[in-house]
């Protein structure tokens, strides 16, 4: 067996604020007024434990953005 090459391996995780709004945006529509609702959400990264904390206003342009999403898909434009 020849080794070609060696990588040092490291612990890291790609996780962002984005890619956990991202993953909000697939929750249902009674899921995200309730997390509207209640003004205050966080989410916890089981891979790397960051925690990311979403206001009402972040949580309300997420509640915004996913309705529309839902109403272009009901009108076939997505």
């Amino acid at each position: 067996m020849k080794i070609l090459s060696t990588t040092d391996l490291a612990f890291r995780c790609n996780c962002s604020k984005n890619y956990i709004t991202d993953r909000l945006l697939t929750l249902g529509e009674e899921d995200l007024r309730a997390l509207r609702d209640d003004g205050t959400a966080e989410v916890k990264c089981h891979f790397c434990n960051e925690a990311y904390t979403f206001d009402r206003e972040d949580l309300s342009v997420i509640y915004n953005v996913a309705q529309k999403m839902r109403d272009m898909r009901a009108r076939g434009q997505l």
